[in-house]
């Protein structure tokens, strides 16, 4: 390979290492925005029937992070992807429980803020289990080789 293809090859790189993070930003913004309105009140007619929705959405972001944080790393320790990627979605769980203080209608609560991060963590973990893989360079979790990611 030419030394301009590489240059042009690996500047096409990292003009594309954005896309994996598209499904999780999206995901991520469609929550902040839902959690902008004021709630339904429907949810909680039944006894905790809202903390199983904060659970099964976050699980879904935090599949969606893991597999972005999976296509840019490459490679590397699935643990240590599993704990990042459950960490960023309690955190953002959390900071969307901090924003719905400031919603009228809506309040802080820390049991909903339990489920967001006990989500993420299953949801991350989803990913790892069935995509994750140790640290080998032949089977390396990238968007090009595996059509999954893309």
């Amino acid at each position: 390979m030419k030394p301009s293809t590489r240059a042009r090859s690996a500047a096409g790189d990292r003009r594309h290492r954005w896309r994996p993070w598209v499904p999780a930003v999206v995901y991520a913004a469609a929550i902040f925005v839902q959690s902008a309105f004021p709630s339904p009140g429907v949810l909680h007619a039944i006894n905790h029937i809202d903390l199983a929705f904060h659970g099964l959405g976050y699980s879904v972001l935090g599949l969606l992070v893991a597999r972005a944080m999976a296509a840019q790393s490459g490679t590397g320790s699935r643990w240590i992807l599993w704990l990042a990627a459950a960490g960023i979605t309690a955190a953002y769980g959390i900071s969307d429980e901090i924003h719905q203080a400031f919603v009228p209608g809506r309040q802080c609560d820390g049991w909903d803020m339990l489920a967001d991060a006990v989500g993420g963590i299953l949801g991350a973990g989803i990913w790892i289990r069935f995509h994750g893989r140790k640290a080998d360079p032949d089977r390396s979790i990238r968007v090009d080789k595996n059509p999954m990611l893309l």
